[in-house]
């Protein structure tokens, strides 16, 4: 798929988006899209923005493959990703890989394209894991991440697993596990952008910074702005299930995550910062 206009693609992939998943369309809407040209795919912050490469998504290889990216950086949003790290202090780099094998998962068993270069659970995804299985959550994910990790650290491979995860703490989410960029509002609050799909997130557009076409980035969401979009979404996704009968495999997903919340491996995770402290 070629096109010049990358809102059009966008309005495209919007249509998709509407007749895969209707019940998503309230946070599909209510995102800020931003294009620019300083993120290789797509990403998401904690504030609501909606980042887009408008090369990327005009050179895209079809409208469904659009409509799953943004699916999946909307999925990021449902699941209060970006909050969940800030919260529980997890490694933004682990954290990061662990919620695109859970999302993309999801979404590739739901009947959405996603680019080759995704993070999947069938794939080599990291440390000394070649693959995983499909339908776990993305915290479970981590616990296995970081459990791969800590074994390889033990095994003699710390030093370049641990470098990796420092760089993900100091960089913020991004690039399916590479280094990213963390985005900083006018008030000196900064979130992780989470998931650049297929690349890096380095370069990423900051509140003080210009997008692609020299314009200041609007201002985010509220919390009670994104509470509340999710919210009619999981209205509407009830609403559907009562009439179709069956809701889609993310949707159970989400369900059991709300009610059976997957403990974190804390031990691993108080060991890795322990390493880190000794060799301060």
């Amino acid at each position: 798929m070629q096109c010049d206009n990358a809102r059009d693609a966008l309005g495209r992939a919007r249509i998709v988006l509407r007749q895969k998943v209707p019940y998503l369309m309230p946070l599909v809407h209510r995102v800020i899209v931003v294009f620019t040209e300083k993120i290789p795919t797509m990403a998401v912050n904690g504030k609501g923005h909606l980042f887009i490469n408008p090369a990327w998504i005009c050179k895209a290889p079809s409208d469904e493959v659009n409509a799953g990216v943004i699916a999946h950086e909307i999925m990021h949003i449902f699941f209060r990703h970006v909050s969940q790290c800030v919260a529980g202090e997890l490694n933004p780099k682990i954290w990061n890989i662990a919620t695109d094998l859970a999302i993309n998962g999801l979404l590739t068993n739901s009947g959405f394209e996603l680019p080759e270069e995704g993070q999947f659970p069938d794939k080599t995804v990291y440390g000394s894991l070649e693959t995983l299985p499909y339908g776990l959550s993305a915290l479970e994910y981590y616990n296995r991440l970081s459990q791969a990790l800590d074994e390889g650290e033990q095994g003699g491979q710390g030093e370049d697993g641990e470098k990796g995860g420092e760089d993900g703490e100091e960089q913020g989410q991004g690039g399916q596990g590479e280094k990213g960029e963390e985005e900083q509002d006018g008030e000196g609050w900064k979130n992780p952008l989470i998931d650049c799909q297929g690349g890096s997130g380095d370069g990423a557009p900051s509140a003080e910074g210009d997008d692609a076409e020299g314009d200041k980035i609007p201002a985010g969401l509220e919390e009670c702005e994104i509470h509340s979009s999710v919210e009619e979404c999981k209205r509407l996704l009830q609403q559907h299930a009562q009439q179709a009968g069956d809701i889609p495999e993310w949707a159970r997903l989400w369900a059991n995550v709300e009610t059976k919340k997957p403990k974190i491996n804390w031990r691993s995770i108080l060991r890795q910062k322990g390493r880190r402290l000794t060799r301060e």
